[in-house]
């Protein structure tokens, strides 16, 4: 990957600097330790203002005219299913790439940022219409299950976007610190491929995979983490650890590089949806941090070495 501007070397003392992570992003390895300082008060800020956060945020979003947890409960049985929907559909596309030559051990052979994308946008696809299929029968309950199709969608998505504003320095402050963690327990943070993809595209080619990264993944991640398996385990375990739990598990499809970040992102996501009750609101912070994201890495080219690997697309084919 390509690596823009300049780094100058820096002391064992005052800088985070495990023995390779100069070669994997000189922009981690360069830390000051006064920043993640400030990353950590930036981070107890924004736990300290979180409730008062989300009860604004529900106040914006008013009232839930949806169904309620319990009126309509998921099965395991359908939680099998969109499990095998979903591994179903990563070995088709995944099968599809090397036979077209994509995937395997040569140098070079790796598909492209835009293929990447659309190939992992039809694994979470194929699931993803299957839950819209199944909620439009009439045994379904309706796309209000998913957090679809009922009123408020708009006041909903204000109320996420405003949420997401005032926690933001928390969620900024856990990317700083995040990687420091990473390398105190000697584990070596990835920089995130495909970022050159980014850096260098133009046209129709980049146009289509900013829409794709910044609109289409997060609704898709979106309908199956917090309209179906945030949910799912509520019913059995309550809403905190339903929360909890999808945010372990959205985190870990993310790889260890981008794990804390987007936890703390994803906790942020889940009590969103819990809050408002409809997709809108989740999906509009998802869609505005990864737009966000990619903004800041086309207008600062330097962003791309604080960038972990899963940060933006999770799957690798």
């Amino acid at each position: 990957m390509r690596r823009p501007g300049n780094w100058s070397p820096a002391s064992s003392t005052d800088y985070v600097t495990p023995s390779n992570l100069e070669e994997v992003s000189p922009a981690l390895a360069d830390m000051p330790a006064a920043a993640l300082v400030i990353a950590g008060l930036l981070l107890l800020g924004a736990l300290a203002s979180a409730p008062r956060v989300f009860r604004l945020q529900a106040r914006i979003a008013g009232p839930w005219g949806g169904p309620r947890p319990g009126t309509a409960p998921w099965s395991l049985r359908q939680l099998a299913a969109l499990l095998g929907l979903l591994a179903g559909a990563a070995l088709l596309v995944s099968g599809g790439l090397r036979l077209f030559g994509f995937g395997g051990a040569a140098q070079g052979d790796e598909p492209s940022l835009l293929l990447t994308l659309l190939a992992t946008n039809l694994v979470l696809g194929l699931p993803a219409i299957g839950l819209v299929l199944f909620v439009r029968r009439p045994a379904g309950g309706g796309l209000a299950r998913l957090g679809l199709g009922s009123s408020g969608g708009l006041r909903a998505a204000l109320g996420g976007a405003c949420a997401w504003l005032l926690l933001l320095p928390g969620i900024l402050g856990l990317g700083i610190l995040w990687p420091a963690l990473l390398a105190a327990a000697g584990q070596t943070p990835q920089a995130q491929p495909f970022i050159d993809d980014f850096l260098t595209g133009s046209g129709m080619s980049l146009a289509l995979a900013v829409f794709l990264a910044a609109i289409v993944t997060p609704l898709l991640e979106e309908l199956l983490f917090r309209g179906f398996l945030q949910p799912l385990l509520a019913e059995r375990l309550g809403s905190g650890a339903a929360i909890v739990i999808t945010s372990l598990l959205f985190s870990a499809l993310h790889g260890l590089s981008a794990s804390g970040p987007i936890f703390g992102l994803s906790l942020v996501l889940g009590m969103t949806m819990a809050r408002t009750g409809r997709l809108a609101g989740p999906w509009a912070i998802h869609a505005l941090h990864n737009g966000g994201t990619l903004l800041l890495l086309l207008t600062v080219p330097e962003f791309a070495e604080l960038l972990p690997e899963g940060g933006l697309i999770p799957f690798r084919f």
